[in-house]
């Protein structure tokens, strides 16, 4: 069968992801759909090196759409790529019991992905070369540097040729369905204040900062010695600052951290997002202030604090676009579904007594 495994949403979103080793992320009803006035720069970092891939004993088939089969090995990368994408938004243990829904939301997927790939197939649609170099180009765009856009890559043992195949599909698909769900219905002032007004809870801000941090990585193996060395390092760099050296430079340079490619910008975070001395410290600075050292499970952090902002209710000309833009994509989203129901029921489509 043709396989299309799409990485581009993991690629992009390890370009601009934080790190994971401050964060103790909230779970709740908005883990599916964020909040709308989130900040992007706040999402918990999604390496897949961290992710634990599946084992498969053996590969057997799931389901057939118009006599295309589907393998369990497809279904067990698309759980995969599944637990990459809410890995950091749901408890481990969680994740556990909610494999069932994830196996059904993959296999349904893929069923969906297959009828799209058919009919884009039966049109005779191929995207065009400069199109997938455009999207190649946003993409590595996202990353620090042509070098890190590769070592990514070969982190999730995708080709440039893999990736190019990936895009070409998606661009077939998008191109598909333009041409059958026509121009979604404008979003009008009177539905994005509705919303505004049906929905308070999502435009409740809490207390939060945004910050930066320069950490130091300890391992418990490590020698007082050792750790004095560190926290030493530290504090000199703390000096420097103080005299003028830039704090982001800086991070780059020492930061043990992920965030360093963006000068150890974690974005806003509220109180509960971050382990305890490390939110104590940063709730405690003010604006524009640099902590002493701080240590943590995780090492030795200073952190900058770049705006702190009281709770507060956001007001409606600060989301109005936001609204907007995702009241729009919810029409798209129920548009597609639509388009999919009706190619669901002119296919064959057949599924395994394990499934």
């Amino acid at each position: 069968m043709k396989k299309n495994v799409t990485c581009i949403a993991i690629l992009l979103t390890c370009a601009i992801a934080v790190s994971s080793c401050s964060r103790a992320k909230k779970q709740g009803e908005t883990a599916a759909i964020s909040k709308i006035t989130s900040d992007t720069a706040g999402a918990a970092s999604r390496e897949p090196a961290d992710a634990t891939p599946s084992k498969i004993k053996k590969d057997v088939i799931e389901a057939s759409v118009n006599g295309t089969v589907i393998l369990s090995s497809d279904v067990e990368k698309a759980i995969d790529n599944l637990t990459m994408q809410y890995q950091g938004l749901i408890p481990a243990a969680q994740m556990n019991t909610m494999r069932p829904m994830l196996h059904k939301q993959a296999l349904e997927s893929l069923i969906d992905q297959q009828l799209l790939m058919q009919e884009v197939d039966r049109q005779g649609i191929t995207p065009s070369k400069e199109a997938v170099d455009e999207q190649i180009a946003e993409i590595a765009g996202k990353f620090p540097s042509p070098a890190e856009f590769n070592k990514q890559l070969a982190r999730m043992g995708v080709s440039e040729q893999q990736l190019r195949h990936d895009i070409g599909q998606d661009i077939k698909i998008e191109t598909l369905l333009k041409s059958q769900t026509g121009p979604v219905k404008k979003v009008g002032k009177e539905e994005i204040a509705a919303y505004y007004r049906e929905n308070p809870d999502r435009f409740k801000m809490p207390e939060r900062v945004k910050a930066s941090h320069i950490l130091i990585k300890v391992s418990a193996d490590e020698s007082p010695e050792e750790l004095a060395k560190k926290k030493e390092m530290l504090a000199g760099l703390r000096k420097k600052i103080e005299k003028g050296a830039d704090f982001a430079q800086l991070a780059r340079e020492h930061s043990s951290c992920p965030s360093k490619s963006r000068g150890g910008d974690l974005g806003y975070f509220e109180r509960g997002s971050m382990v305890g001395p490390f939110e104590e410290a940063a709730f405690k600075l003010k604006k524009g202030a640099v902590s002493d050292v701080v240590e943590t499970k995780f090492g030795y952090h200073l952190i900058k604090v770049a705006d702190h902002q009281t709770a507060r209710v956001v007001p409606l000309e600060e989301v109005e676009n936001k609204i907007k833009t995702f009241l729009t994509n919810q029409k798209r989203e129920e548009a597609i579904k639509e388009y999919l129901s009706k190619l669901r029921s002119t296919a064959k489509i057949e599924y395994s007594k394990a499934s």
